[in-house]
């Protein structure tokens, strides 16, 4: 449990902390206020990402050379952003960014999520390898090990004069690490769809699409060859992966805003179960200012999954969209402008 928060130069906050006592959370206040901010450094101090932003220098005040998250929960989490960023866990800097991703996990319900369906391949790649990334140590090892070899190759394709050689030594091991990244990613596409909480009627399936095959990937690295060459950069692999939604056998392009927000609400709580199954405890719960956009079957749905037992921070602009039962257990705490 998260028993309080501390933000220095972070977005709006020159300097903030609160104390929590419950295990619902509710942040209440008009917009632009800071309440996403709080949850996106809550999210932050999990997964040393924000889910806002790729640059970590966005979260650092206006003006400001250097920003700080602190976490305490059984222990102080600290994270320092300036030129680089920073880690310590009670004090002792942890120097390798592996050795701390995993040890709190989180799950964030936001009105971008909408965009796991509508967005750019990238966006629901990014669901994936955060994700994985949670649960498993092997996978955080593979996907930075191909990133690296992948710009590697990329540097190899640009060069005016090719190393055939070289090219030939970084596919094979590009090839490598990139199979072990597909197993992952069908293992865990399986997983979601084997264990999935569906919220509505229809049937949900999720296919993971990759740009190549497990078996077929060398082959398919072959045939790319050329233009790959011509184009100066790798055209195949799991930086070109992709994952699709099937609403009772027709694809989410044709699905109404309804049933996405169904899909996306089936894929965040089947993703609290495994994380839950693989994890031997149970993730923060996120929820920003999405509850204004559900309907109350939704709602209803959502809030029976997710009892007190969790740790559950709600970020609102109105007590009308919390059921009264929940209110009655909750902290509640109110932004005002300075």
């Amino acid at each position: 449990m998260i028993k309080s928060i501390e933000l220095k130069n972070i977005r709006i906050f020159k300097d903030i902390s609160f104390n929590f006592n419950k295990n619902i959370v509710i942040f209440i206040g008009m917009n632009a206020i800071g309440k996403t901010t709080l949850l996106e450094s809550i999210y932050f101090s999990c997964m040393l990402k924000s889910p806002k932003t790729n640059n970590d220098s966005d979260l650092i005040s206006f003006n400001n050379d250097y920003g700080i998250i602190k976490v305490k929960k059984n222990k102080e989490y600290k994270i320092v952003l300036s030129t680089d960023k920073k880690l310590y866990i009670d004090n002792k800097e942890v120097k390798n960014f592996k050795d701390y991703i995993g040890l709190n996990n989180v799950v964030m319900f936001s009105p971008n999520d909408l965009d796991l369906v509508y967005g750019s391949p990238s966006v629901r790649r990014h669901f994936l390898d955060i994700n994985i990334c949670q649960i498993s140590k092997n996978y955080l090892n593979n996907l930075n090990e191909y990133k690296k070899v992948l710009k590697l190759r990329n540097d190899i394709l640009k060069s005016e004069n090719i190393d055939k050689v070289l090219l030939e030594v970084t596919t094979k091991n590009l090839i490598k690490i990139a199979k072990e990244i597909i197993k992952f990613r069908y293992e865990f596409v399986k997983e979601l769809n084997d264990n999935l909480v569906n919220i509505s009627k229809e049937k949900i399936v999720i296919e993971y699409t990759p740009s190549s095959s497990y078996k077929n990937i060398e082959e398919d690295f072959k045939k790319s060859l050329d233009l790959d060459i011509f184009n100066k950069l790798t055209n195949k692999g799991p930086h070109r992966d992709d994952i699709k939604f099937i609403i009772d056998s027709n694809k989410s392009n044709y699905a109404s805003q309804g049933q996405v927000r169904s899909i996306v609400l089936s894929l965040k709580l089947t993703l609290i179960e495994i994380i839950k199954k693989y994890k031997k405890n149970k993730p923060i719960i996120l929820l920003d200012d999405v509850l204004s956009e559900l309907d109350d079957e939704r709602k209803n749905k959502l809030f029976l999954m997710l009892n007190d037992d969790y740790q559950i921070f709600i970020s609102t602009t109105e007590l009308t969209n919390i059921r009264s039962d929940l209110l009655e257990k909750a902290q509640i705490i109110k932004l005002v402008k300075e």
